[in-house]
């Protein structure tokens, strides 16, 4: 999938590999677009020397599990379960109920919905809950607290003072609220970190975090991360910015950064945007 070009000199284009159920063109087409972007077009020599590259750069995930960014997603819809009974699903099948960190998982939880079906459903249980402290909302993966929520006006309200769990709308605007987590109403979503295989990485590879700010928007900080890399170099010279770089081996390990990879091929340069490393 291929965003929008850049005007500048060297060849750059935003890219983001999306590895889903088989599709046909025009439902692989929508998924693009839903991600405001468009199925890659490939004009010269070195943008398909950048495609079949990246394309060597394997990832996969286990039958029945789909990849997305560097985390791969099944839908437990074998029969509705509470959410402790849909954790515990996921925990048997080597994953966790879904975390959402940024607006780009966002709209690929809802594309997922669609694609596999769970559309038809009022929700569908994810990994957030304030179970263990009222009105402390922590992921069940890492107990880590909410960086970007889309939340249903009026949620969480705890309705009743029985409302802790919480699941993601299937119909409507996609925006998450509270339920029983007793009730027996619901599938889940699982997520689980994906297998990486015989990956070659290009040349020169750059981390750019994106974390959530209080008022809902994102901000952007750069962070060092390459991984066998000589040098890193900033590739949007009419928005200058601050990047740290390194050299050697990967040297941030970090396993929830959304960042944008600089692939240098010959004097020319791309993008390439990733989800969590």
């Amino acid at each position: 999938m291929a965003g929008m070009s850049l005007t500048t000199p060297a060849y750059k284009v935003m890219t983001k590999f999306h590895y889903l159920s088989r599709l046909n063109w025009t439902n692989a087409r929508a998924v693009c677009l839903g991600l405001e972007g468009d199925l890659v077009s490939i004009d010269n020599e070195k943008e398909m020397d950048f495609v079949t590259k990246y394309l060597q750069c394997k990832f996969s995930c286990p039958a029945g599990w789909v990849l997305h960014g560097l985390s791969c997603y099944k839908a437990s819809k074998d029969e509705v379960k509470s959410w402790i009974d849909a954790k515990q699903d996921c925990h048997a099948s080597g994953g966790y109920l879904t975390k959402i960190d940024n607006a780009s998982e966002q709209r690929f939880i809802e594309l997922f919905l669609y694609i596999t079906g769970l559309l038809h459903h009022a929700y569908v249980w994810i990994g957030l809950s304030d179970i263990e402290h009222e009105g402390t909302f922590v992921w069940e993966v890492d107990n880590s607290t909410v960086k970007f929520s889309k939340w249903e006006p009026g949620q969480p309200n705890n309705y009743n003072d029985v409302q802790h769990c919480v699941g993601i709308g299937a119909k409507g605007y996609f925006e998450i609220s509270c339920y029983q987590c007793s009730s027996n109403i619901s599938f889940a979503d699982c997520a689980k970190n994906q297998t990486r295989v015989s990956c070659t990485l290009p040349m020169t590879d750059c981390i750019k975090g994106m974390f959530a700010t209080k008022d809902g928007g994102q901000m952007v900080t750069y962070k060092k991360g390459c991984a066998a890399t000589n040098e890193c170099r900033k590739v949007m010279a009419e928005n200058p910015v601050d990047m740290e770089c390194c050299s050697g081996d990967i040297c941030n390990k970090g396993n929830d950064i959304n960042h944008t990879k600089t692939v240098q091929i010959g004097e020319e340069s791309m993008q390439a945007e990733h989800g969590p490393a």
